[in-house]
């Protein structure tokens, strides 16, 4: 069979399939136009598809895709043939069991998962599209869409792969049937309809918030598992929701297809035009999957298609219960309201459409619905009355779709206080997006972080969650919050697309979603908006202060914004190479956009970390600039946290200004509980200043909003053992290595666990953790073994005699200021005072940023008469 003739077979058996048996022959008669072996093609297929099996649909295209791909003899072979000949075999890590069934978009086997020890789907493009770039890329496509989406009711897509060729799902696999042979054999009862429909609405309501259409919702792409719960099925037809503007998807590279794509009797008017389809499309077609199961067929003519086409445009359908069916009218209202012609006429969300169905099966439990639902078919022998307990059973038992916490909740809601943003999803179809879409939620982050009354989670733990499958109450257990934000953001040219969702994580409920779209100009106002609406929905007092900066209109020249994030994106990384293209970031923006604050901040938090150690810089070539840029963010934004913390910084790690210091930062606190980088620096500063216990109080708010923040846990594990508290010091240091086992930066970790180990006369420990200190900071195998060698021969001393030469011998080459307060350290541990002191008067002379960590411990140093002139020529007061 030639392709043009197969492609044609393929679309006149999928449209036929969508039909009742009593239509297909006139739609046969008239699509085949007198070609009869067209329609024996046709009918054969539909013959082997009325042999329905389980699991998607059902393998009537099998035949004649292996037709194609092993000859005419390939036709005539069993539908149970292993078609690829891969029973038995493992591909990657599954081990192939049995064959399942397919359909006309896929293969389906049963395989084992030998890493996971659990069963799966695996899912084949077919022999007649695995060279057909267009079927390619819609299966690939059903990946990405689908596993963007972690729901219980819908399929879960655990992998994708490729095997000689072909392209294959890992998917959940599942035991049941599909609501299409469900209905077959009749209408459903109004509970069972009203469970379905909610827990479809559920998943739409999910894929929607994450910027997913699914465009084909039909009774054949949702899945009735053995459970009772609904699954929807095949992504493969999703498309981002896009800016007005939009031409292509922003998924991937724009799919050409002949006319609509969809299954035209659940097509919604627009959808079947070929016009933009949104949300209220999906809402539509599961309307008219409300109407077949409640009336057990469709509501327009099918015989032909101009004529149904003319009926989805223009012919209401008539209510279920004018049929005879003894509907509740509300049912009908609820499935008429989906029907509307006007997108603007339907349900505006999903959501909405769930509270409609939950509200219903209340009153249906109170028995306020009168109106009895058609007669029982297989609950009558058990008599009405048990009838009656199955429905309310149901409503209550089954909890559906979770109305029954929602409905309480709606009484009671739990106090939301704290919450999370979720690291947004970037839906653009470009990697080279991400760090627009990772700046948009660090920005979410900082507008909802100022409001007073909430604690929201530091853009560095939310972080650790990027891409993620952990369930969201694992999530918000891990970050200590009652809520979490996640959404998806889409960039189409100069217009920006954000869709946003907030979970009360203890009941998995979902509070409100919503869809914001602007000019790149205006993302800043959008980002006012969004935060504003969330405040709103959980409640929380909002000061006029947080009211007027989130009214404000705020606007950016889109390549400014561009920059500061891409800035902020190579900030983050802290590598010298990664500084030194933030600056040049951070200029552009101030190039551009003079008068914005964040821009200064963030240059000044660069030349901070130059001038620090993780640069070339000089202490004395950095920080005056550091300062400068920090003066700067705080003349154009007074109520800038980060402009205060970064003047904070500046102006007692150099200028030793320490009063001036702690006002500033102070005040950032104030401005931003919220900021964690705020609370660290300021507990530092309280360290210097000596009042230890107000030291670890600050670090540990730190901790509360940055719980996953190596910096920050390492900052309080710090202060605890500066201060004598080893064993919490540890137990604080197990614990981040428990939580962030593969963070990098963790040199200083195992460093102060062996300190601790030594106070504590743990001979054994403090070897280990020395050892695993000098791994973490990247010593090679044959130095570990040096230094192994040293340890035994002439012990802890020897080993840093040996690290005081190596470092005298490149003081002056390379980190000189860092070097020269290593320097100093180690001879204070060796006990050679006079070198220790000699060496932290070259740090004051260098103006070195590392001499505030003098104030950490370093016992011998600090009861020496000497360190009084160092606090002195500090200018540390008491």
């Amino acid at each position: 069979m030639e392709r043009e003739r197969w492609e044609r077979v393929e679309r006149l058996y999928h449209a036929a399939l969508e039909l009742a048996d009593n239509e297909r022959e006139n739609f046969l008669e008239e699509s085949c136009s007198g070609d009869y072996a067209l329609r024996r093609e046709v009918e054969s297929l539909l013959e082997q598809e009325n042999k329905a099996g389980e699991f998607l649909e059902v393998p009537a295209l099998e035949k004649a895709a292996n037709a194609l791909g092993r000859g005419q003899a390939g036709a005539n072979k069993s539908k149970d043939e292993d078609t690829l000949g891969i029973i038995g075999r493992t591909i990657s890590h599954y081990r192939i069991a049995e064959k399942l069934g397919g359909g006309g978009m896929g293969i389906v086997y049963k395989a084992e998962d030998t890493r996971l020890g659990r069963f799966v789907a695996l899912k084949f493009l077919p022999p007649v599209a695995h060279k057909d770039p267009i079927a390619i890329e819609r299966f690939r496509r059903e990946a990405r869409a689908a596993s963007a989406l972690n729901h219980p009711h819908i399929c879960t897509i655990h992998d994708i792969g490729e095997h000689e060729g072909r392209q294959f799902l890992v998917m959940e696999l599942m035991e049941g049937q599909t609501l299409k042979y469900r209905i077959a054999s009749g209408p459903l009862e109004t509970a069972e309809i009203v469970k379905m429909g909610l827990q479809i609405a559920e998943a739409l309501e999910a894929a929607h918030a994450k910027g997913i259409v699914h465009r084909d919702i039909k009774p054949a792409n949702i899945f009735l598992t053995e459970r009772g719960q609904a699954k929807v099925l095949d992504f493969g037809l999703a498309k981002l929701l896009l800016p007005a503007s939009a031409e292509t998807t922003l998924l991937e590279e724009p799919l050409r297809t002949h006319g609509p794509i969809g299954t035209l009797p659940y097509m919604a008017p627009e959808q079947a035009l070929g016009r933009e389809v949104d949300a209220r499309t999906d809402i539509y077609a599961l309307g008219m999957v409300l109407y077949e199961m409640t009336a057990g067929k469709r509501p327009f003519r099918e015989d032909q298609s101009t004529r149904l086409i003319d009926d989805i445009l223009h012919k209401m359908p008539a209510p279920v219960g004018r049929l005879g069916a003894g509907t509740p009218d509300r049912l009908d209202e609820i499935t008429l309201k989906c029907l509307e012609k006007e997108p603007a006429k339907r349900y505006e969300s999903a959501q909405e459409l769930g509270s409609a169905l939950e509200e219903f099966a209340t009153a249906s439990s109170r028995g306020e619905i009168l109106k009895p639902s058609r007669p029982r078919r297989w609950y009558a022998k058990a008599g009405t009355i048990l009838g009656a307990v199955l429905l309310v059973g149901t409503a209550v038992g089954f909890n559906l779709g979770g109305w029954r916490n929602r409905l309480h909740l709606t009484v009671s809601s739990l106090p939301i206080d704290s919450l999370a943003v979720l690291p947004l999803t970037n839906l653009s179809g470009d990697a080279q997006q991400d760090y627009f879409v990772d700046g948009m939620t660090d920005e979410l982050t900082t507008d909802l972080a100022q409001i007073g009354g909430l604690r929201v989670t530091s853009r560095t733990s939310v972080m650790q969650f990027k891409d993620t499958k952990k369930p969201v109450s694992q999530i918000a257990n891990e970050l200590n919050v009652n809520a979490v934000v996640e959404g998806s953001v889409v960039r189409l040219g100069d217009r920006v697309r954000v869709t946003a969702q907030l979970i009360e994580t203890k009941t998995d409920r979902h509070l409100w979603a919503k869809s914001y779209e602007r000019n790149s100009r205006d993302v800043m106002a959008l980002q006012d908006d969004l935060a504003r609406d969330i405040a709103n929905e959980i409640r929380v007092t909002l000061t006029p202060k947080d009211r007027r900066r989130l009214a404000g209109s705020r606007s950016i020249d889109p390549q400014a914004y561009e920059s500061y994030l891409r800035g902020r994106l190579f900030w983050n990384r802290r590598t010298e190479e990664d500084l030194y293209k933030a600056k040049g970031y951070f200029q552009q923006v101030i190039d551009k956009e003079p008068r914005y604050a964040p821009a200064y901040s963030g240059l000044s938090d660069t030349y901070f970390y130059l001038g620090y150690g993780w640069g070339h810089m000089a202490p004395r070539e950095a920080m005056p600039l550091a300062k400068a840029a920090a003066l700067k963010a705080v003349e154009l934004d007074d109520d800038s946290a980060e402009g205060h913390t970064s003047l904070g910084v500046a102006m007692f790690s150099y200028d030793w200004d320490f009063r001036g210091a702690e006002q500033e930062l102070k005040r950032a606190v104030t401005l931003n509980p919220n900021y964690s980088n705020a609370h660290h620096a300021y507990s530092v500063l309280l360290g210097v200043l000596g009042r230890q216990d107000e030291s670890i109080a600050e670090i540990r708010k730190g901790a509360e909003v940055d719980p996953l923040s190596v910096p920050v846990r390492n900052m309080l594990a710090a202060r605890l053992a500066a201060y004598g508290h080893c064993d919490e010091a540890l137990a604080e240091d197990n614990k981040t290595l428990e939580l962030l086992p593969n963070a990098t930066h963790l040199g200083m970790l195992h460093s102060r666990m062996a300190d601790c180990y030594r106070n504590q006369h743990r001979e054994k420990e403090y070897l280990e953790e020395w050892t695993k200190a000098r791994i973490a900071s990247g010593a090679t195998a044959k130095e570990i073994e040096d230094f192994r060698r040293t340890y035994a021969a002439s012990g802890r001393n020897g080993v840093l005699r040996k690290d005081l030469q190596q470092q005298l011998a490149k003081w002056d080459k390379s980190h000189w200021h860092v070097d020269a307060f290593l320097i100093a350290m180690a001879y204070a541990e060796l006990g050679d005072m006079d070198q220790a002191f000699a060496w932290i008067d070259k740090c004051i002379e260098l103006r070195s940023t590392m001499l505030f960590w003098l104030y950490d411990g370093h016992g011998p140093l600090r009861h020496d008469p000497r360190f009084a002139e160092v606090k002195r020529k500090m200018g540390v007061l008491e």
